[in-house]
């Protein structure tokens, strides 16, 4: 059992890994529910909407002039930020997208939006976990958690 508390290191890893192991048994079996093919389908076709939106936000970046520089600056702060935010969701989407072929579940239920959306949203939870794992992993001194009595993970670093 995982206890509230502060973690560092190696250790820190081992709780997130573990708490990885849980998380990933509940994941699959939501994907399960699914019919794989139809949540392939709209999974890739969210990942091509990713794609294109990063896509356009690399060409929008220098693509303007004439601005004044604090206006420059925001648009160009504004760009990066939603390129990195689609670059962040599509990792997610892969991981789903992995997942869902890994398994290859035959069900007659279709997923709709919101069922996505929770699967999404369990792949996010999943990809920054294992963000924070090798962090701690590799910055034995710099990051380290701590573990909240909900099971909420901070990552936290030392100044």
């Amino acid at each position: 059992m995982i206890k509230p508390g502060v973690y560092r290191g190696r250790e820190a890893n081992q709780i997130i890994r573990a708490m990885q192991k849980a998380i990933v048994e509940d994941f699959e079996g939501e994907v399960s529910k699914y019919s794989w093919s139809e949540l392939h389908y709209s999974l890739l076709d969210y990942h091509s909407t990713l794609l294109h939106d990063i896509n356009i936000n690399w060409k929008r970046y220098g693509s303007y002039s004439g601005l004044d520089e604090a206006k420059d600056k925001e648009v160009r702060d504004r760009i990066i930020e939603q390129r990195e935010k689609a670059k962040h969701d599509d990792r997610n989407t892969l991981y789903l997208i992995e997942t869902n072929l890994y398994l290859h579940c035959e069900s007659g239920t279709l997923a709709n939006r919101d069922d996505i959306n929770l699967l999404l949203a369990y792949a996010n939870w999943l990809v920054v976990l294992s963000d924070v794992a090798d962090i701690c992993y590799f910055a034995d001194n710099e990051a380290y958690i701590e573990i909240t009595n909900e099971y909420v993970v901070d990552t936290l670093a030392d100044e």
